[in-house]
Parts: C-alpha cells; structure tokens; sequence
C-alpha cells in the first residue's frame, strides 16, 4: 500500500521540481502532476508526496491533520 504523505514547500527550482520537508528529511519531488493542472507551487506551500512524486497541494490544516493521524502510529508503536 501506498501512502501519501505531506511534505513542506522548502524552495521551488526552475525545472519543475521542489526541495521539500518530508517528516524531516529534504527531499527533490517533482511537480509535473500538481502543476499540470494549473497550481502554482511556492515556498511554504503543502503538498502530498506519494512514492516521490508531489501529487497534490493541499492546506496547512489539511497538512496538520494528516500529520496527527501518521504520528498516531508512531506513538502506537513506541507503547
């Protein structure tokens, strides 16, 4: 299964791809699939990151939320 995961906009570079904060760890994603439909990426922006690549833009709220979901896991996990 696959999951999508929000990611901060850190710097957006001219050949359609963005360096983004993913739980931490800066990572390249392209943008191909979020700009295509007409979304201006900038930094501070949101986006969902699935298997690499951004594939869409969604709020600070939205961000937050699924965050809080994603580290339920981890305090599941911890016991």
């Amino acid at each position: 299964m696959c999951l999508a995961e929000p990611a901060l906009v850190r710097a957006v570079e001219p050949d359609d791809t963005a360096w983004v904060d993913l739980r931490g760890v800066t990572r390249r994603v392209p943008l191909v699939v979020v700009t295509s439909s007409g979304v201006t990426v900038a930094p501070g922006d949101w986006l969902l990151v699935q298997t690499g690549l951004a594939v869409a833009q969604i709020t600070a709220d939205e961000a937050r939320e699924r965050l809080a979901f994603l580290n339920q896991g981890a305090d599941y996990e911890q016991g």
